[in-house]
């Protein structure tokens, strides 16, 4: 037998490759296994209430530790959403056409994940997302355009507000929101405006808005308290933007 030979048919080689393939197989099945611990079982678009799953069946139930406090057990089936829509045709994967008004629906782009309805937390375990009247040592850099104060003007060219303050976010340093208020009869209203939604004009004092028309500003989802902003309250807001953006810049609305 040559050197390195077991048998006359079996050399060590054979075993370390073959060992190689077996691992790599299970290794495979494991990742493909554990990445169904979110989102699994799927909902099957045809309406059919037999779970699709696929193989390899998903894991059991493991639990987690939140970096926020808590656990959380994965996988766990939640109840889907009801949307106000309809399906463009019978087949499945066809487009969904709203029912009514797809913003406030939260329907094709302007649709949003249920996040917790908490503020998200720094890695120094901090409210992440501030206004600047909150945030220490915070202040727009000298010489640079300081968006406070400016008209913000909607789509079509109508005043309907002023910025009155800045959000940052603390953990990544960025800023992210412009806050602005509203004035509609005698009552105030302050809403977010999305930075990348917001076109600076410093030389006229203003904030172009693109995304929305003068009557669409009422309809930005409101905080539920002034000084902090939920996961979900900002998936909300920057939906509420992406989506108007969409139907306000294609030429046939209504189908998404």
């Amino acid at each position: 037998m040559i050197a390195g030979a077991i048998t006359s048919d079996i050399d060590v080689t054979q075993l370390v490759f073959a060992a190689f393939v077996i691992f790599f197989l299970g290794l495979v099945y494991y990742l493909r296994q554990q990445d169904k611990l979110e989102g699994y079982p799927l909902e099957d678009p045809s309406g059919s209430r037999h779970p699709l799953v696929g193989f390899p069946l998903p894991p059991p139930s493991k639990e987690f530790v939140l970096l926020e406090g808590g656990t959380t057990r994965m996988p766990h089936v939640d109840a889907p959403s009801t949307l106000n829509s309809s399906r463009l045709y019978a087949s499945p994967g066809a487009p969904e056409v709203p029912s009514g008004d797809p913003l406030l629906d939260a329907i094709g782009p302007a649709a949003y994940p249920m996040r917790k309805d908490v503020p998200l937390r720094s890695k120094h375990d901090e409210i992440a997302l501030v206004p600047l009247r909150e945030a220490a040592g915070w202040s727009v850099w000298p010489g640079e355009t300081d968006p406070r104060g400016m008209t913000v003007i909607a789509a079509d060219g109508a005043a309907v507000g002023v910025a009155v303050d800045l959000w940052v976010d603390q953990d990544v340093k960025i800023l992210r929101y412009i806050e602005i208020e509203m004035q509609a009869g005698e009552t105030t209203r302050r809403a977010m405006l999305p930075i990348y939604y917001a076109d600076l004009k410093p030389s006229r004092r203003q904030i172009r808005v693109r995304a929305l028309q003068r009557e669409q500003f009422a309809d930005i989802p409101a905080l539920r308290t002034p000084n902090r902003i939920s996961a979900r309250e900002e998936d909300r807001v920057n939906a509420f933007f992406s989506g108007a953006f969409f139907y306000t810049y294609h030429q046939e609305p209504g189908i998404v």
